[in-house]
């Protein structure tokens, strides 16, 4: 996935081990190749983590223990210091779910729907994060398409615009930003279980609703 300009971690895992067809792989050699910082981190960070995996001749984890890791290493890549400034951890908590109504819980399997909304509340950074869930159709091989809004309180002076996001699924995780009006989205499957924002000199954890 391409995301303003840069190319996200799951691209430079596919180029690394060879999965990128001949197209996007002269593309993203490319923009390497004009010296993009952003891209040449994301690129090494990747490159390390698959270097260290091939490194390790014991056997794989069991799957659940692959997702509880690959779930740790997205928020401890978001919680690492930005200019100096430790970014410190915060979960944030539903505060109204389509299917339950007012202080439901959210990340409890129901009984099949196919959309699932949950509004969460972060009081000590003065924001809600409005997260939908819906099921693709069986076609789209059992994909969900995860969109969310982040909305922040009147004279908060925070901006919503450019905000990093990730999802974190038991396959990897994706990234994105936000858009102008805070609303971004992801394809993923649907046993995505975590949605990671960063946000001035905070990362939220946010559970994503299961159907």
């Amino acid at each position: 996935m391409k995301e303003v300009g840069h190319f996200s971690a799951d691209i430079f895992a596919a180029l690394f081990v060879s999965a990128l067809d001949e197209q996007t792989r002269r593309e993203v050699l490319a923009h390497l190749a004009t010296g993009c910082a952003q891209c040449l981190d994301e690129q090494r960070w990747v490159n390390r983590t698959f270097s260290l995996a091939r490194s390790d001749e014991s056997q794989l984890p069991p799957p659940h223990v692959l997702a509880r890791a690959i779930r740790i290493l997205a928020v401890e890549r978001a919680s690492t210091p930005v200019r100096g400034t430790l970014l410190h951890r915060i979960r944030a908590l539903p505060i109204f779910d389509n299917r339950g109504g007012a202080v439901a819980l959210a990340g409890v399997r129901g009984p099949g729907d196919a959309v699932r909304q949950v509004l969460y509340g972060v009081e000590s950074a003065h924001l809600e994060i409005d997260v939908q869930v819906q099921r693709r159709s069986e076609a789209a091989g059992g994909l969900v398409a995860v969109r969310g809004q982040v909305f922040v309180q009147e004279g908060s002076g925070m901006t919503v615009a450019g905000l990093p996001v990730t999802l974190v699924s038991p396959i990897g995780i994706t990234e994105t930003t936000t858009s102008a009006q805070g609303a971004f989205h992801f394809e993923g499957p649907e046993d995505a279980d975590l949605l990671v924002l960063q946000v001035s000199d905070a990362v939220i954890e946010v559970p994503v609703p299961q159907l």
